[in-house]
Order: structure tokens, then sequence, then C-alpha cells
């Protein structure tokens, strides 16, 4: 019939028709854009925000990244780079106080003298005698310092620092400064820390008593406030560990103002006092004081040593003082960063945005710049990105992994795969039996076959790893991993003493071996795996029971409470090489130590690093913690995400190295395509 001819002839030509239209379409969208343009797409939904951290997506965190330069940066080696810093230094300052001031200057000619005999075993910096006050800096952040002069100036009586410690029951701030104002004593109030905003502790060195019945007695006529004011130590001397950040010289916005400390000091309290999820958040709270009176060098004091602090300031940006002051009613209310976002410092600025793209112009660009102008657009679909690809219209996206095969032999791309940025494993409660035996958790972990779940449950698109640690970075211990050894498991048992019954259930003193798995519910893929393993562990004689909770539950209960046995937990990577947080007896009971390990060689390992500030040292502590770590078993690491970036070779810096950052694939002389076939960098 003629409609049946219409359809199986017309259709079809109709079809064609619209593909050749839209493919000559895609090329005049292409030639209106100009050459100077490139396109970076992205299948995420919406835009991100122009907030940097709130950022997210890697097309978000790559747009980001050429929007803003960080303080500091990671490098293709996993190392920390220079960014709007230049350098860091670490230092540590002890302050002693005496009756008189003849006393502190007398100290400090007796230090000077044995300063000498001692060369730089000491490694004093300076000595200077202000008032009653001995000042020393030590160029070294070392806990015992000041212990080591103490003998040279104890005969001219020293007085010792006591801490006053007082919590109240709303801000304490402003509490302080109206009692500072009037008290009589506040001479004697030497250092001052707010922990929090309901406490704070006051270091006092002199008349302490007099200085703490006049405390007391002012927030006694305070009763509304709930004060306790309490004395809680005594020690022979005040030291503060000091960073110091020396800031990049030519360092400037893209409105022409330099950076200065003072525009880096404030973005520090702004990430303080913002819940926005930025890694390492907590460690900003650690500064103890803020000293940006040289505007090239900022001093930041801390109560105790940090020594990777410098790594949180990776990817950190940086807006103006002045910027964060006319919106900080904002920053409560709504974002400033879409009606009036700040001056940045990265390569490009913002030209133009819409609800689905963004075009950025390159800061300072020569009018033949051949990567002047770049589109980023979102909301594509990726068979539109590769379509778009294929027709010269789209130059940089993020395939699926499962495709980078393919990809790779294209002449025209460059494909890399960036670190994985998170990971999946399975933590152990240690303090429930069985899995309170180092022995049961490993041959649990040995049933589990991990690279049949990549290629089955993955599609081959994961890696596997098994450290604690993002494997690129340039601390982290290289290790191979582990088969998977099921026999081996099962003999580690029998010799525990589980052994299979008439149905083949694990059973050990009349007690069947029983494993709760927790996961988060609403997640059909990681219900999927939770599926695996809990038949893995049942064929091998273990009866396992899976329980899904909400998100919110597992963190606000389960976990906090160690109401678990087992559960499958997707964490992000951290890029610092303190895991104390995690790992430490001392985070146990109510810190994120939520699979209960408590060992004592670990707890030492664990702090030794946390203080360790010479980048030298760190590689070879951090080995040391890793292995403790892994031989006690606590977790099953099961597999990393893995992140694949697509470029056009003819848009890519020929000197970009092994660098995977938008930022530095598009910072230096363009390359030339290659006719002899793609391939794959890592």
């Amino acid at each position: 019939m003629p409609w049946n001819r219409w359809i199986i002839y017309a259709l079809p030509l109709a079809l064609a028709l619209l593909t050749i239209w839209s493919a000559v379409q895609a090329r005049a969208s292409r030639a209106i854009k100009g050459t100077a343009e490139i396109v970076v797409a992205s299948s995420e939904s919406t835009r991100p925000s122009l907030n940097p951290y709130l950022a997210t997506g890697e097309a978000g965190r790559e747009m980001q990244a050429l929007l803003h330069e960080p303080l500091l940066k990671m490098d293709a080696q996993g190392g920390i780079a220079t960014g709007l810093i230049q350098s860091w230094s670490w230092s540590q300052t002890v302050s002693f106080w005496f009756a008189q001031e003849k006393f502190a200057q007398q100290a400090a000619e007796a230090l000077r003298k044995a300063d000498a005999v001692q060369g730089s075993r000491w490694r004093l910096g300076l000595v200077d005698a202000v008032g009653n006050e001995l000042r020393l800096i030590f160029t070294e952040p070392e806990p015992s310092a000041g212990k080591r002069v103490m003998d040279s100036i104890a005969s001219f009586g020293p007085l010792p620092v006591e801490t006053v410690r007082v919590e109240l029951q709303e801000p304490a701030e402003p509490h302080h400064t109206f009692f500072m104002q009037n008290a009589v004593e506040r001479d004697q109030i030497k250092d001052v820390w707010f922990d929090g905003s309901n406490a704070y502790e006051v270091k006092v060195s002199g008349e302490a008593l007099r200085l703490f019945e006049e405390l007391s007695i002012y927030y006694q006529n305070r009763p509304a406030l709930g004060a306790k004011v309490r004395l809680v130590n005594k020690q022979p001397f005040l030291a503060h560990p000091m960073l110091e950040l020396q800031i990049r010289e030519g360092a400037t916005f893209h409105d022409g103002t330099p950076v200065t400390s003072a525009d880096v000091a404030r973005t520090l309290r702004l990430l303080a006092e913002q819940p926005w999820p930025v890694p390492g958040r907590d460690a900003f709270r650690r500064i103890h004081s803020m000293d940006a009176s040289q505007p090239a060098a900022l001093r930041l004091g801390f109560r105790e040593t940090y020594g990777p602090f410098p790594v949180t300031l990776v990817d950190v940006p940086v807006f103006p003082a002045d910027w964060i002051q006319k919106h900080a009613r904002a920053f409560e209310e709504e974002s400033p960063f879409e009606k009036d976002p700040p001056p940045a410092t990265g390569l490009y600025k913002v030209a133009s945005k819409a609800d689905t793209g963004i075009q950025l112009t390159r800061q300072q660009a020569k009018p033949d710049e051949p990567r002047g102008r770049l589109q980023f657009v979102f909301g594509r679909s990726p068979g539109n990105i590769r379509t778009g690809f294929a027709m010269n219209a789209v130059d940089v996206f993020w395939p699926a992994t499962a495709s980078t095969a393919t990809l790779a032999r294209d002449p025209q791309l460059r494909i890399q795969t960036t670190a994985p940025r998170n990971r999946l494993m399975v933590l152990w409660n240690c303090r429930r039996a069985p899995l309170d035996q180092w022995e049961v958790r490993q041959a649990l972990g040995s049933m589990i076959d991990r690279e049949t779940l990549v290629k089955e449950l993955l599609r081959g698109e994961g890696s596997l790893h098994e450290g604690m640690y993002r494997p690129d970075l340039w601390f982290s211990p290289r290790r191979p991993v582990i088969p998977a050894d099921p026999l081996q498991a099962r003999q580690t048992l029998e010799g525990l003493g589980w052994s299979p019954d008439l149905q083949g259930r694990l059973v050990k003193g009349g007690e069947v071996f029983r494993l709760e798995l927790m996961t988060v519910s609403g997640n059909a893929e990681r219900m999927a795996l939770a599926r695996r393993l809990a038949q893995t562990w049942s064929e091998h004689g273990i009866e396992v029971v899976i329980t899904a909770v909400s998100w919110d539950e597992m963190l606000r209960d389960r976990l906090p409470q160690h109401r678990f046995d087992a559960v499958l937990l997707g964490l992000d990577y951290d890029i610092t090489w303190d895991q104390s947080p995690f790992w430490h007896s001392s985070q146990g009971p109510h810190g994120l130590n939520y699979s209960g390990l408590a060992d004592a060689p670990l707890d030492g390992l664990l702090d030794a690093l946390r203080i360790e500030t010479d980048l030298a040292r760190v590689p070879a502590l951090a080995r040391q913690v890793e292995d403790r770590l892994l031989s006690l078993h606590p977790f099953l690491p099961l597999f990393s995400g893995t992140n694949v970036i697509a470029v056009r070779r003819n848009v890519v810096a020929t000197d970009a190295g092994k660098s995977a950052e938008l930022r530095d694939l598009l910072n230096a002389p363009v390359g030339n395509v290659s006719q002899s076939g793609g391939g794959v960098e890592k």
C-alpha cells in the first residue's frame, strides 16, 4: 500500500536529511563561534554554582580551577605545587615570664651564651627580652623546644603559665571582650583561645589566682550564663607553632589589585565560619592566631603542631577581604556569587552565563589567542556529546571509562585518567565478636574476588587499591593488589575454631557465624554489591543479613554508636597524611573512628605523623602508619572510582606532561594533531 511505502522509504530519508541538517547547523554554529573558542561539554544536569567551594562534578571543578588560582596545587606527580603561595616555613615561638624585667633580660643574656656553646643544635633563631617576657623563636616546631632551654634560665625564676577555662551557655567572645575592658588583673592574661563559640581558655602568668577569682566573680554576677570557670593545667612556658606563608610576588586579582595576606586571612576565617563542604575544613579551626601585618606574608599560630596544614590549602581559592566584608550578611541569607561574583585570580574570568552554560575569556588574552574563549555547556547527553565531537563542535568531555579503549584509537583525542576521588570499602566493627579478631577480618576479606566485582558490577569502570591513601599522592606507598584466597580464609577460620555444621554453617562453641551488613537505602547499585558480598560469604558458611538504613540514620545513630557489624561505605579520598580522626583510639568514643579500632602502636605512629612538618620525612612515616593499619584489617578496600577526560589534541598544551587538569592542558603552547594514532595516558 502507498502509505506503507511512505513509512518504509520516506521516514528513513527524512531522518537522514535531519541528520545532515543537524551536522550543517553544528558546523555553522562552530563557524559563528570562531576558531578562538573551545567547547567543554558535560552531561551534568545543571550548571554548577559560581561559589568555588560548592563546585560539583568534574566539569564544575575544572571550571573553578580555571577561574581561581588556588593557594597551593597538586602537581602531576601528586606533590604539592606553588599557587598564590610561593613558599612556607614552620617555626616555634616560646615565651617565659618573670617577676621583674631585669630577670627577663638576664635570662636572655644567659641563653644567648648557652646557645653559642650549643651551636645549631638548639635551632634557636631569636632571643629577645620585652618587658618581663623572654621571647624565643625556634626554626623548627618541636614540642620539646622550650624544655631544652629550661636549665639555662631556671635560676632567674620563670613564672608558671596557668590555663583557666570558661564554658558558657551562649557565645563567649562578647563577654570576654567586656570583661577585658574593666578587669583589674587583665595584664596577667597572656593568651586567649576560643574553643568553638561557647567556650574559651586564657593563659595566665603572674598573679593567676587573683585573675581566677576576678573572673569567677564576674560570671557569678551573671547567673543566666551558666558559666563554669576552672583551672585546668599549669605549664612552665607558652609555646605556639607558627606557619609563615609567603605570597607569590605579582599575584593579583582580575581587577588588578594585589593579593595580600589580609585577603588570605579573611578567606580562611570565612571557611571556618561557613558550612561549605571544604575538604580538611576542620583544620582551619586549629588556627589560633593570624598576623597579616606584612602584606606579602601571613603568619598563622597554632595551639599544637599540625604538620599537614599546608595540604589543606590545596585548591583553596582566595577572595578579596573587602568583598567578603561587603557581603558579610549575604553569606547568612543567600549566595552573593551569582549577583556580584568576587574578582578571581585564575587564567580565565566569566564573560557571560546562562542556565545551561558559562562562557569564560582568558585573562589578558591576545586577539589571536587560540584558547582565548571557553564555552562550558551542561545538560548534554553522552550521545549528543560524542556527536558534537565528531562534528568538531565539542573539544573537551568526560566519557564513560568503558568507552576509553575505542576513543583512544582516535588520533584527534588525548585521553587521560585522573586520580580517583572516591573509594568503596567494607568497614568492620572491631569491637564486636568475632570481628574483634583481626584474623577473622582478614579471612572475610580474602573470600572476596574484587577483580570480578569490578568486571561484573562496574563493567570495568573501577580500580583496585590496597592502601588508605589516594594512590597518586607523593607519599602514598605503592602496594600490589592482593588476590582473593578463599582456601586460605577457610583454613584461618578453622584454625580459630570455626567449623561447618550439617547445614554448612560455620559454628564455634554452639554459636553460628552471623554477620549484619549495613548499607544505605535507596541506592540500587550499592544494594546489588551488598547482595554479591553476602552471597560470597554465605557460600563459605556465614549467615549474612543485609540491613538498609537512611544515610541520616547511618551517620547520626548507627556509626557513632558502633551499632553495626559491617557497613558498606563510600568515602572521598583525603589528600592529607593525617589519618588520626579515623583510626586513633581517642576518636572511638566521640569521633570518626567508627570501627572502634584501638591499637597503642598505631596511635603512636599516627601521633608522630600528625606533627611531622618535614616533607622529606613524611613518606617513611606514612608507610609505617599504613603498614600497621593494614596489618590490623579494620576495613576491606573494594575499589576506587575512575575518571577519564578526553581533549582534542589541537587545543592541548604540548608540554602539559601527564597532567589531567584542564588548567595545565590549556596553559602552554598548542599541540599538533598526531597522525600516528592515539593512546591512553596515565
